[in-house]
């Protein structure tokens, strides 16, 4: 299978994924659960437990947008 894609494909990829990741970052930031939330889809899934076990405590997957 191969995949082309155009410049202009690339570039609205790029910035779907900046946006998404500066809303992330800011509602942590400001403590804004809605702006927080809009970076997650409905059903995503939180799952740090390898990390966690690296530091010592254990992280529960989480489910859902409402829970992360």
């Amino acid at each position: 299978m191969s995949l082309h894609l155009n410049s202009a494909d690339i570039r609205h990829d790029t910035h779907a994924v900046v946006e998404t990741l500066c809303r992330f970052a800011a509602g942590i930031d400001l403590r804004d659960r809605a702006l927080l939330s809009s970076a997650f889809t409905e059903d995503a899934i939180s799952d740090f437990r390898p990390a966690g076990a690296k530091a010592g405590f254990e992280y529960p997957v989480l489910q859902g947008r409402e829970p992360l």
